[in-house]
């Protein structure tokens, strides 16, 4: 007997169902399913209804399609649309073995990208896929990129959102569309395709992000006010303080080259610098199709001094979606410049500085040795001062007391810090290793230092629920600021840690502190559905009818993501 897979396609608009009129393509509800019906290749007629012949796998598709109502043409999708998409996956996610988005072809890639950081720990395919030409008509590139995207989502272990266009499998956060007549409309510029399709599909699965190990959860919640500043000689200052004022809460600045600006004209730079100055995260990309930002030139000094952040090699659809999405999540703006440059779904390459690892301890034992040699005329002061702090908070991360003391032996100091400002009792403290926040404290760490965005390693420990370390830190005389326990709660709220909201209260923490969205620790506690942390938020005095900027109360904004709230806590629907 055959394996049978089971699919959910969802079909919200696009070319691919259309049908020609003398008007052009128009949208045809029902003219989909009427095909596939009558089509052999994805209707097997001895078998129920949407159910594919065996393929040379040996197994076959078994698929429920689910049409819009209206179908959205891709141009008038927004956030909502996303968010109703990735719900749709979410509540379906236990029923079907991979999922297939039908989807207009214009912003395919904002809805892939957008899609990829709603749906954290996804474990099992979302490929979104489309047509330039309807299925409707006799020559169509549709029926190839419906099929190949559902046997990819049926058959390959990917477990991302992607574009499956013109027999390429394309990471969804990586792709653009570069062509609006060829059929080979789609490219990943600056990152190689998951899998390509020919007499077989081939899978690269060294390109493919690992497994999750937890469980798939839904991270909706957009901010809209972003933008995106196309740079171009002659640029008006005038043109960019508008485009930058309020209510932009967050800037796509598209520079030339890699990373290149005007910055001889100062009124441009000091521009920009009054919105980040007010709170406006600003990010840099490239208006080249392929490649990084990259500060090597004068010429990009002036975005640094603006206070820009380096987008790296992130496209802007994914730039301009990540954004939304970091401020929709309840982010301050020094959190979002951090997470830009960091790799959340396989969306950007990170720089090399962040990439090092201590899972090999061979690799921590070898590198504190070279480090420590005694050979005066060894080059090893250069390393020493680029690679110690990142190797010592990833020993600390790791909990690997070992490698921390051969590490500590060779750097002679204990507090140093990484790119984010960020020591090893940070990361231990973070973490939750007792044994390496005692032996950094025996060592000498300062408890008092704070990175970047102004957080000590108490902090750290306080929104995360780790008591002992709590303990700890505070038997070293650190203490924290009221602002900071707000900043924790919320941040413990968030995840959905019960433990960690215990605590903050208990230390003092507002539950009716508000970040700039307006959002108090209960907003973001009904976004994450954790029953036990509003109970403790409600029972702490949490105002149950406070609003966010955009009118919503806690219990709304839960609603909007499938949480039932209340006084007795959230109960998915």
């Amino acid at each position: 007997m055959p394996e049978t897979r089971r699919l959910l396609l969802l079909y919200t608009g696009g070319t691919i169902g259309m049908r020609a009129s003398a008007a052009g393509y128009v949208p045809a509800p029902g003219a989909l399913q009427e095909l596939l019906r009558g089509l052999p290749t994805f209707h097997d007629p001895s078998m129920p209804l949407f159910t594919t012949p065996v393929f040379p796998s040996g197994a076959r598709i078994r698929y429920d399609l689910r049409t819009y109502e209206p179908l959205i043409d891709s141009s008038w999708m927004n956030l909502a649309d996303h968010e109703r998409i990735a719900r749709d996956v979410y509540e379906a996610y236990d029923a079907y073995d991979g999922f297939v988005v039908l989807h207009g072809t214009d912003t395919m890639a904002y809805t892939a990208a957008s899609l990829s950081f709603m749906l954290e720990g996804l474990g099992k395919p979302v490929i979104l896929t489309g047509s330039q030409i309807p299925i409707t008509l006799q020559r169509n590139d549709a029926t190839d990129n419906l099929l190949g995207a559902m046997m990819v989502a049926a058959e390959r272990a990917v477990p991302e959102v992607c574009v499956w266009f013109a027999n390429r499998l394309l990471r969804g956060n990586r792709a653009r569309k570069l062509d609006t007549d060829g059929l080979d409309a789609f490219q990943s510029p600056n990152a190689p395709p998951l899998a390509q399709g020919g007499v077989d599909i081939r899978l690269d699965a060294a390109q493919v992000l690992p497994m999750p190990t937890g469980p798939l959860r839904l991270r909706a919640g957009a901010c809209p006010e972003v933008v995106s500043l196309r740079l171009f000689p002659g640029i008006d200052a005038r043109v960019v303080r508008n485009v930058v004022a309020p209510p932009a809460r967050a800037v796509v600045i598209e520079a030339f080259g890699s990373g290149n600006a005007p910055d001889n004209r100062p009124e441009l730079v000091d521009a920009l610098a009054e919105a980040s100055a007010r709170g406006a995260v600003l990010v840099v990309c490239t208006q080249c199709v392929a490649g990084t930002v990259n500060r090597r030139y004068a010429s990009s000094s002036g975005l640094a001094r603006a206070g820009a952040v380096s987008g790296g090699d992130l496209t802007p659809e994914a730039a301009l979606m990540k954004l939304s999405w970091l401020l929709g999540q309840g982010l301050s703006p020094d959190e979002v410049r951090a997470a830009v440059g960091t790799s959340l779904r396989g969306e950007i390459t990170e720089a090399a500085s962040t990439r090092w690892s201590l899972d090999d301890p061979r690799f921590a034992a070898a590198i504190a040795r070279v480090l420590g040699a005694p050979d005066p005329g060894a080059p090893v002061d250069g390393l020493r001062a680029a690679l110690l702090p990142s190797l010592l908070g990833a020993a600390a991360t790791h909990g690997d007391v070992a490698a921390l003391r051969l590490l500590l032996s060779a750097a002679g100091a204990v507090n140093l810090a990484d790119a984010d400002g960020r020591t090893a009792l940070h990361r231990a403290a973070a973490a939750g290793h007792l044994e390496v926040v005692h032996a950094l404290l025996k060592a000498g760490a300062d408890p008092f230092v704070l990175d970047q965005r102004g957080r000590s390693s108490l902090t750290e420990a306080y929104e995360r629920g780790h008591a002992a370390i709590i303990d700890a830190l505070v038997a070293a005389g650190a203490s924290v600021r009221a602002d900071d326990l707000d900043l924790a709660l919320r941040g413990a709220a968030r995840r959905g840690s019960a433990e960690a909201t215990r605590a903050l209260l208990d230390a003092g923490a507002d539950p009716s502190a508000a970040d700039t969205l307006g959002r108090t620790a209960l907003h973001l506690a009904g976004l994450a559905g954790c029953a036990e942390t509003w109970a403790l938020l409600v029972d702490g005095g949490a105002d149950l009818t406070r609003t966010d900027r955009f009118g919503q109360t806690a219990e709304q904004l839960a609603a909007s993501v499938g949480h039932r709230l209340g006084r007795n806590g959230p109960a998915k629907s």
